[in-house]
C-alpha cells in the first residue's frame, strides 16, 4: 500500500515496517523439540480444563432453564382468550343440559365449583394454561350431581 502511495510519508512507514519484521524475526529463538512438546502439551492440558469448565457450565445452564421451564408451566394461567373458550364450554354445556332458565343459574354455579375443585384453582381464571384442553374435555363429559 505505501508503495501504491508513493509519497515520501508512505515510503517512511514502509521502510519502519521492514525494519520492524527483520527485528522481531532477529530476535526470536526457536525452540528446542523437548521445550515445543512442553509447550504443545500445557496448551493442550489448558484447552482440555477450558472443555470441561465449559461442559460443566452448559450443564448447570440447562439445569437451570429446565427448572425454569418447569415453573414457567406449573404457574402460567390462561389467557384473555383462553378464559372466554372456557366460559364459551361452560355455557354450550348448561344451555345444551337444561332449558329451564330458573335452573340454569345452578348449574353454573355447580359445574364452575366443579372445575375448581378439580383443578384445585380459586377461579376458573386460575387454570393452567397446560390443562385448558384437560378442562374442556371435563366440561363437555360433565353430568351434573344433583339432577331435579
Amino acid at each position: 500500500h505505501a508503495k501504491s502511495l508513493n509519497t515520501d510519508q508512505a515510503w517512511d512507514a514502509y521502510e519502519m515496517l521492514v525494519d520492524e519484521y527483520y527485528t522481531i524475526k532477529e530476535n526470536v529463538v526457536p525452540l528446542s523439540k523437548d521445550q515445543a512438546l512442553v509447550t504443545v502439551l500445557r496448551t493442550t492440558a489448558d484447552l482440555v480444563e477450558d472443555t470441561q469448565t465449559i461442559k460443566a457450565e452448559q450443564q448447570e445452564i440447562r439445569k437451570l432453564m429446565h427448572e425454569i421451564d418447569h415453573k414457567v408451566e406449573e404457574q402460567i394461567t390462561l389467557t384473555s382468550g383462553e378464559q372466554r373458550r372456557l366460559q364459551k364450554g361452560i355455557a354450550q354445556k348448561v344451555y345444551e343440559m337444561e332449558s329451564d332458565p330458573k335452573v340454569r343459574p345452578r348449574l353454573f354455579r355447580e359445574l364452575h365449583r366443579e372445575i375448581k375443585d378439580r383443578f384445585g384453582v380459586a377461579s376458573y381464571k386460575d387454570v393452567k394454561r397446560k390443562e385448558l384442553q384437560s378442562a374442556l374435555r371435563y366440561i363437555e363429559n360433565w353430568i351434573p350431581r344433583k339432577v331435579s
